[in-house]
């Protein structure tokens, strides 16, 4: 999904931290600063960050709808994984 790795493995996990955040938000960009505490132009760079690296337009209800079933699912999963053996 992501091109080649333009950012640090820190980068691209508060990358996709600040578009689970938005979507969570339903694209509300007040709300999804507030939530992240950070000022709403650091958000607007945020967002231009992921459509750039992922070359997609974070507006176009394709790209939302495309993108909430593989978040819901990571979520899921991290919220509802069975215990792993020690």
């Amino acid at each position: 999904m992501m091109h080649e790795s333009m950012y640090s493995g820190i980068t691209e996990q508060l990358l996709f931290a600040t578009l689970e955040c938005y979507f969570k938000n339903n694209c509300d960009k007040l709300k999804t600063a507030e939530e992240l505490y950070i000022h709403e132009d650091t958000l607007r760079y945020r967002l231009h960050q992921i459509g750039d690296v992922m070359d997609c337009d974070l507006n176009a209800v394709v790209f939302t709808f495309a993108m909430l079933l593989p978040i819901t699912s990571i979520f899921v999963w991290c919220v509802f994984r069975p215990d792993t053996p020690e």
